[in-house]
């Protein structure tokens, strides 16, 4: 404290030194957004003012009140557009604009990527225009004073809609005020690890299109035949089958060539020695995620010996602005996981589904995630695959 003119001057505070003069852990984006789901869980459950739990929590972490302020501008209108005065006081919302904090190890947010990615906005239809493979428009040799041919373009079209992907999960208020370290470890591994798994079976898969789904990337793919007896023989044939069979089909138009595959399968290609040499011709290059100058992408959701490859600037894939996280203490819902039903059918009388249980009644919370979601293959034969491979 220092004096002055007998007035007392306070110093300035200075941030105490910390020790061997180790820099502050830098706090991944991702990490600020599951630090943001927790306060808001808390906050909704203690009825606390956020800031006032973001404090208890985490201290005066200036990157969380960012994120925070963020997010509050960020919050749209409740989910019930319909009945606005309920849902309101019944639903606490957080929006989050990082697909890749949602599915960060599925072949879905990499593929998209090296496509082409769209946004609904406020559109209820995207309409995808596509060339036709064969040569409609060519140029032609003409002779001197003749007349020049007249040519269309064939041109076909693909009309995306909005579809999505939604899941509910309840625990109780006990579970959650006793539980806070576990929270955080939830939100991030439930919500990226099994979102993942679900979202890529469906796009991995070979069934089509609904009102519901889109089509899965292998629907009307014949597959093509293994190569036998395993090796360096096997790789070399099927790498030959796959990649000849999209040049063929594009007509050696391929703009961005990829793999799919397991990371098993990736592993076991850097194994396979060449016959007699000793060498392990493949390993540097697999090491960088390449085959052939194509690009692989890895998951574990890609079944253990299919091996796909398809031309990622033929992959659409239209998404909303973020996926949809609601919460609510005072929901009823009927606790089915397969075929979940209105809680009392619209036919006369009026059947009521079973179990049903209210959220208020039973003290308890439930989580909803909504992720608006659609893709498509633009042109046939874009998508090649082998399955049952021996290497």
């Amino acid at each position: 404290m220092a004096r002055g003119n007998g007035q007392q001057q306070v110093r300035p505070y200075a941030e105490p030194v910390r020790p061997f003069i180790v820099p502050k852990k830098k706090i991944e984006p991702q990490e600020l957004l599951v630090r943001l789901g927790v306060v808001q869980l808390l906050a909704h459950q203690q009825r606390k003012p956020v800031d006032l739990v973001m404090r208890e929590v985490y201290g005066d972490d200036e990157a969380l009140k960012a994120v925070f302020e963020w997010a509050a501008k960020a919050a749209t209108n409740p989910a019930t557009t319909t009945l606005v005065g309920w849902a309101a006081e019944l639903v606490q919302q957080m929006n989050i604009g990082f697909m890749e904090t949602l599915m960060p190890k599925s072949v879905y947010p990499r593929l998209s990527a090296a496509g082409l990615g769209l946004s609904f906005g406020v559109n209820g239809k995207i309409v995808i225009p596509t060339r036709a493979l064969t040569p409609t428009i060519a140029g032609s040799f003409v002779g001197e004073g003749m007349p020049i041919p007249v040519r269309q373009g064939a041109f076909t079209s693909q009309a995306l809609t909005p579809k999505k992907m939604a899941v509910i999960t309840t625990w109780t208020r006990e579970i959650s005020e006793h539980s806070v370290p576990a929270i955080e470890g939830l939100l991030r591994n439930a919500i990226q690890e099994d979102t993942a798994i679900s979202l890529d079976t469906v796009l991995l898969d070979s069934g089509a299109a609904t009102l519901v789904r889109p089509a899965g990337i292998l629907n009307g793919v014949t597959p093509l035949t293994p190569t036998a007896g395993g090796g360096f023989n096997a790789l070399v044939g099927d790498i030959k089958q796959l990649s000849g069979a999209l040049l063929t089909s594009t007509k050696g138009n391929v703009r961005t060539p990829v793999y799919l595959m397991n990371p098993q399968q990736m592993n076991s290609i850097g194994l396979v020695a060449a016959p007699g040499a000793g060498t392990f011709p493949f390993r540097d290059e697999v090491s960088r995620g390449n085959l052939g100058g194509w690009s692989i992408i890895d998951s574990g959701t890609v079944p253990l010996g299919t091996v796909i490859a398809l031309d990622a600037a033929d992959f659409v894939s239209v998404g909303g602005d973020a996926p949809r996280f609601e919460l609510s203490d005072q929901a009823t819902l009927h606790m089915e996981d397969t075929a979940p039903a209105d809680i009392v059918s619209g036919a006369a009388p009026g059947t009521p589904a079973n179990p049903v249980k209210s959220m208020w009644q039973t003290d308890s919370i439930a989580l909803r995630l909504i992720l608006p979601i659609n893709w498509t293959i633009r042109r046939l034969g874009m998508v090649q695959v082998i399955n049952g491979v021996t290497w």
